[in-house]
């Protein structure tokens, strides 16, 4: 009756007793323990086969979906439990278990804040034996998962359904199932509704805690993994994806976890990484990764370990959206790594990148097109307080035994410009040989590739340190320079058709530098260079080559320094424009012309930015195209095989260039310049020395035609100019030499002036055919107003005017007559006789005459009426006189009367008589006797005679009548006095002497009169 009673109660317990009690105290217990509101449906317990079963338990509000549920739990225990002293389970089955996660705001789980009351945390007893639990099959049908991130922007979501678990065999004792190669064996599949699939096989087992086994990811989208994972730089929801698989051995040993996995496989395919909006965009085609990794606890911290990396990645495009790529990658492959983050170390055998390509450009704004590719730091971040600084650990450690990158191209485009500019390096090559971190060795590194433009770019050295520093021998051969067109463009109006650069040498950067940042040790040249017009395929400039031996750079403080260049075939086409200008100096953008910064309020100029020495230039050659097209006809000349060499050329004030060149002008012509002067600042100290011989003439033509009014049909010019130049100040002198000059016709057109040249050279040129001139200059060069062509232009015009309006002054210096006027003879007034101080004038000018043989001289004989006339009139009375007094003389012309001569007296009686009348002459009479004489006296009767017959003498001479034409006639003979003079005595052609016709004069400073002489051009 016991035993029935015993059983009835065991069982009215087992069948209602515990499901009410389940069903009744659990929601209690579970709100107080999580805080969250329980449900549970029916509960039932079979006592006699121990099996509980529970249906619908719901954690959290049910809407819209609860925290956690479970549709059916079956728990069926074992009866071998009461003898065995063990929890004995044979099945253990949760039917459409559902778990929501969700990852808060702040970065927290709300699964860890289920707990309404920390409670303290159960301190572990290693020496306590575990709990006897074993349990035979534990089976999860249909369970689903679901994840929720709750952070700024757009919440994620993960479902994941259905997830299936079959467990065999869990046990904290191994005994209890038998061999322990049969505990734990276990199978995890899930899914998810994008067919994402999780599949896990292994074996588990509870004492001590282990798994080995295999897990598998299949098709896993990585926007699906995102929807997971905390907000990441603005990332957008990434596209690929993910396969992943890996064999592990897991267990806890002596409180640490040892994980062992080996083989871990992973693959991305189809990838892409994107931030929002215009950001960065990462592509990647695919992506291989293998190795095998070790995480245990051999001391108080986890080492994790990674070994037998081997990774390839393909198709890699890194941009912005909508853009082209900024960065391509073909491929790219790593072998034999390792990691260990404990030691912090990474080693690779090796890493091999191939193909693809990197555009860089710069914008108008001068911005990197790289600028602002990753994003900056939000102003709340910056502006957060920084954190103290951890505790500095040891540094990582770096390895690598070899990186190749190979066939890789570069871009790069200058917009800021206004026409860009393009530079493409295409089979790009480089090596990298042990590189480690810290360095402990220099990295041996080598480099060549082709410019798409034409040319080669190789380099060979070491990489000391990553500041960088290294040391390398580089060679550039035959680099075509047509692409710096659009940076000839910003400077100057110009073409870059052609051109060619190489150069090998050593370059040190950074610490192994001789200054500070970077050295160079070269030799260079420059081939083919051909400068144009924009428009056309007339050459500005141009070369063959220029070479180099020994270049020398540094940067800081910048310097350049070449030994030795050899100018081959320069090039230079001057053309001066039909208003003046000169097409270099238009060519040049932002100014006349280019030089030192003048000093400002006393101060010294800035020395430049970039000192430059030049030891030796050797030209050879070279060719000057010269055209003048303001004058009509234009002008054109042309040096060829110019030559020579500069020495010590640089731009450092102290520094003066020696200079000497020769070449060839025109046919036959030779130039030689020879000096020393400072390139930056020729005014402040120069001597310049050029000479110019056998310079044909007839090609100047045009510049006479508009500077003197004439053409040129040949000749022969020779100049020796020499300028010297101090402070500003020049002073110069110009030789000039012309030979066998003869002048074509005049010009006769608006704007040319009328200037007798031929008379200017026939007055310079002597009996050999020569023209010589010495021709100084001098003037203040720091005044704006003044210039050496016209300092020189200037000189040229005085010397011009004073053999034209003072010849005769020119005729006088040839015969050291300086200071005589040899440009008029002077007469006494009534004579055609040459005085013999004249004659010796006539003798000197025959002289002079006879040096310029192309001279022609004209005489014109003079009269002045005013001296002229008396003197004319006085003759001629006199004559009469003579003639009425019977004491005339033949072939003797009578000068004066002897007025103390009674026969005298009579004549000038009868004459005064016959031109008056008796009763003036006895008034006359009476009038000079009441006069007394000179001493006050009473004159006598002799005296008185004479004094009346002077007194009618006087009268008699203002009635003597003068015919004006013996005026001209005492011109002419004085005209020819002179002349019979200059060609008999004298012996100067007659050929070369004119007499014109008389002229009037004015009367000299001695009361003579003059003749004039007049030179002309005998051609």
């Amino acid at each position: 009756m016991v035993i029935l009673v015993v059983a009835g109660f065991y069982a009215a317990a087992g069948f209602w007793g515990l499901p009410y009690l389940i069903k009744s105290k659990l929601p209690g217990a579970v709100r107080e323990q999580t805080g969250q509101a329980a449900s549970l449906g029916r509960v039932s317990f079979n006592p006699f086969s121990l099996r509980l079963e529970a249906e619908d338990f719901v954690l959290g509000p049910a809407q819209p979906k609860p925290l956690a549920s479970v549709k059916r739990l079956v728990v069926d225990l074992s009866a071998a439990s009461l003898w065995r002293w063990a929890l004995i389970c044979e099945e253990l089955t949760l039917d459409e278990p559902f778990l929501k996660v969700i990852l808060r705001a702040e970065g927290s789980l709300n699964l860890a804040q289920l707990s309404s009351a920390q409670a303290a945390p159960a301190v572990a007893d290693p020496d306590r034996e575990p709990f006897p639990f074993l349990l035979r099959k534990l089976k999860i049908l249909k369970g689903s998962l679901w994840f929720l991130r709750e952070q700024q922007g757009r919440p994620g979501k993960l479902r994941v359904i259905p997830i299936d678990l079959e467990l065999s065999d869990l046990s904290t004792m191994p005994e209890l199932c038998g061999l322990p190669a049969e505990c734990g064996p276990f199978n995890l599949t899930a899914a998810s509704p994008q067919g994402e699939r999780l599949m896990w096989r292994g074996r588990l087992s509870l004492s001590p805690l282990a798994s080995s086994g295999r897990v598998k990811l299949e098709g896993w989208k990585l926007a699906t993994l995102y929807e997971v994972t905390p907000e990441i730089a603005s990332l957008a929801p990434p596209r690929g994806v993910l396969d992943l698989s890996a064999a592990y051995e897991m267990a806890l040993n002596g409180g640490g976890l040892d994980l062992k996995l080996d083989p871990v496989e992973l693959k991305l395919r189809q990838v892409v990484l994107a931030q929002e909006g215009e950001g960065a965009r990462l592509q990647v085609e695919g992506m291989d990764a293998a190795g095998k990794l070790r995480l245990d606890r051999p001391g108080e911290k986890y080492r994790l370990r990674l070994g037998g990396l081997k990774a390839s990645l393909q198709k890699l495009n890194l941009g912005r959206k909508g853009q082209p790529p900024l960065l391509t990658l073909d491929d790219l492959t790593a072998e034999g790594g390792s990691l260990d983050l404990e030691r912090r170390s990474l080693s690779l055998e090796s890493l091999k990148l191939s193909g693809g390509r990197a555009l860089a450009a710069l914008g108008k704004d001068g911005k990197l097109n790289w600028n602002g590719l990753l994003p900056a730091k939000k102003a709340a971040q910056q502006a957060k307080a920084p954190a103290a600084p951890a505790k500095a650990g040891p540094g990582w450690k770096l390895s690598l035994k070899r990186a190749s990158l190979d066939g890789y191209g570069l871009h790069f485009s200058d917009q800021s410009g206004s026409e860009p500019a393009e530079l493409e390096l295409n089979q790009l090559k480089l090596g990298l040989d042990n590189l480690a971190w810290p360095l402990a060795e220099p990295w041996p590194f080598s480099l060549e590739g082709n410019l798409a433009s034409g040319g080669k770019v190789a380099a060979k050295g070491k990489l000391i340190s990553l500041a960088p520093d290294l040391e390398a021998e580089y060679a550039l051969e035959a680099v075509n320079l047509k692409p710096l067109q659009p940076y000839l463009a910003r400077v100057a109006e110009a073409r870059l058709a052609e051109g060619g650069f190489s150069s090998r040498g050593r370059l040190a950067l950074g610490k192994p530098a001789k200054g500070k940042g970077l050295t160079l040790e070269a030799r260079a040249s420059l081939s083919g260079l051909s400068l144009r017009e924009l428009d056309g395929e007339d050459e500005l400039l141009g070369l063959d080559t220029l070479a180099t031996q020994s270049l020398s750079f540094e940067l800081e403080p910048a310097s350049l320094s070449v030994e030795r260049a050899d100018l081959s075939g320069p090039r230079f086409k001057v053309v001066i424009g039909p208003k003046g200008e000169i097409n270099l100096a238009q060519k040049i953008k932002g100014g006349e012309g280019s030089g030192p910064a003048p000093a400002e309020d006393g101060k010294a100029a800035k020395k430049p930015a970039l000192a430059f020495q030049l030891g030796v230039l050797n030209i050879s050659g070279g060719k000057l195209d010269f055209s003048d097209l303001s004058l009509e006809p234009k002008f054109s000349s042309i040096v060829r095989d110019l030559r020579g060499s500069a020495r010590d050329v640089g731009n450092q004030v102290s520094s003066s260039m020696p200079l000497r060149l020769r070449g060839r002008v025109d046919r036959y012509g030779q130039a030689k310049i020879a000096g020393r002067l400072l390139p930056l600042d020729p005014a402040s100290r120069s001597r310049l020395k050029m000479d110019f011989e056998n310079l044909d003439l007839h090609h100047l033509s045009p510049y006479a035609a508009k500077f003197a009014g004439w053409r040129i049909k040949e000749g022969k010019l020779y100049l020796e100019m020499d300028y010297r130049l101090e402070n500003q100040r020049l002073v110069g002198s110009n030789q000039v030499l012309i030979k066998d000059l003869v002048l074509g016709e005049k010009i006769d057109e608006p704007g040319a002036p009328n200037l007798p040249l031929d008379l200017a050279v026939a007055l310079l040129k002597d009996s050999r055919g020569r023209i010589e001139i010495a021709v100084p200059i001098s003037g203040d060069l720091s005044d704006p107003q003044v210039s050496v062509s016209g300092l020189l232009g200037a000189a040229l015009g005085n010397l011009a005017s004073k053999v034209i309006t003072a010849p005769f002054s020119l005729l006088a210096n040839l015969v050291g007559a300086g200071g005589e006027e040899l440009d008029r003879v002077d007469f006494d007034p009534g004579s055609h006789r040459v005085a013999p101080p004249q004659e010796e004038k006539l003798a000197k000018l025959a002289q002079a005459m006879k040096k310029r043989p192309q001279l022609k001289l004209e005489i014109s004989g003079g009269f002045n009426p005013g001296l002229d006339g008396p003197a004319l009139k006085r003759r001629s009375l006199v004559a009469e006189l003579t003639k009425m007094s019977g004491q005339e003389v033949a072939g003797r012309t009578q000068k004066r009367v002897s007025l103390s001569s009674a026969a005298a007296g009579r004549s000038i009686e009868a004459l005064y008589l016959k031109r008056y009348s008796r009763s003036e002459l006895d008034r006359l009479k009476r009038e000079v006797a009441a006069t007394p004489g000179r001493d006050g006296k009473k004159r006598g009767a002799k005296r008185l005679a004479t004094a009346q017959r002077r007194a009618m003498f006087r009268a008699l001479l203002k009635k003597q009548p003068l015919d004006p034409a013996r005026l001209t006639e005492l011109a002419g003979q004085r005209a020819s006095a002179a002349a019979k003079l200059l060609t008999g005595r004298y012996g100067l052609p007659p050929g070369r002497l004119a007499v014109s016709p008389p002229r009037e004069q004015p009367p000299g400073e001695d009361k003579t009169v003059p003749s004039p002489l007049s030179l002309a051009s005998g051609e």
